[in-house]
């Protein structure tokens, strides 16, 4: 064998190296074995989270009206509570009652982020 051929053997070897760990890792990233560095986090105030967790609240109260259509909103406030650890969400609203009547109401709750899931305690209806 020639220095040559040694080379050609070398560059085959490197080549095919590259490949497979590129390929490795595409498919740990497919798989979502590996996680971005910037982890999200709801605990922040931020008017993205604010809003985020006021639509959930919004999602709620739809899911448990006579009439989710009817649904108007007229105002809210969130902000996050970091000793309760959640976002407290007021939801000035209209909606139809069961007469059929265009009522203005307001709910009030708490909306946490833990574990990826969104969870709704404390409803207070005024």
């Amino acid at each position: 064998m020639t220095m040559q051929d040694n080379k050609k053997k070398n560059k085959h070897g490197c080549f095919w190296f590259i490949v497979i760990v590129f390929g490795v890792l595409l498919a740990i990233w497919a798989i979502g074995g590996v996680s971005s560095s910037s982890t999200e986090n709801y605990n922040d105030n931020s008017t993205t989270h604010q809003i985020l967790a006021k639509n959930y609240f919004k999602d709620y109260l739809k899911d448990n009206l006579k009439d989710a259509k009817s649904y108007e909103e007229v105002n809210y406030t969130s902000s996050y509570n970091s000793s309760k650890g959640c976002y407290e969400v007021t939801l000035k609203y209209r909606a139809t009652n069961s007469f059929g009547a265009m009522v203005l109401e307001q709910a009030s709750g708490d909306v946490f982020f833990s574990d990826g899931r969104v969870s709704i305690r404390n409803v207070r209806t005024e």
